[in-house]
């Protein structure tokens, strides 16, 4: 993976629609769970818990992204650790205060990666959100 971090950040987010036909979709080194959706226009956010299966994976880089129903990246925000623990869970959050549904309408979604220790990394399916 790209060492800066916005390359990174591309990276993931091209490999998106090439992991959905591939084992990045289905593997299961992590959880995506309670996923947490709140706000009205202009201001929401997202909260995402990327867990482990096992206590022997470490999570070291985790991303949530925000996007409209016709794919376009409207935010996005990242964790990293070298130094990353065994069975450790990771919560991700991001917000947004300057969401318009005139513009973008009234349907976001969200979808999480994770990637570990030993490289492998996992998409989350992709979440939906109707903004108010």
């Amino acid at each position: 993976m790209a060492k800066d971090p916005r390359s990174q950040v591309q990276q993931v987010i091209d490999g998106r629609s090439k992991a959905e036909t591939s084992a990045a979709a289905t593997a299961n080194i992590v959880n995506f769970q309670d996923w947490l959706f709140f706000g009205t226009e202009p201001d929401i956010f997202v909260n995402v818990g990327i867990v482990p299966t096992s206590s022997s994976i470490a999570v070291t880089y985790g991303l949530v992204v925000f996007q409209t129903p016709d794919k376009l990246i409207l935010g996005n925000a990242t964790i990293g650790t070298s130094n990353a623990q065994g069975g450790w869970a990771m919560n991700l959050a991001l917000a947004m205060d300057n969401y318009s549904i005139q513009q973008f309408g009234d349907q976001i979604q969200a979808w999480a990666f994770a990637q570990i220790a030993n490289g492998q990394s996992q998409y989350s399916s992709v979440q939906n959100f109707t903004v108010t």
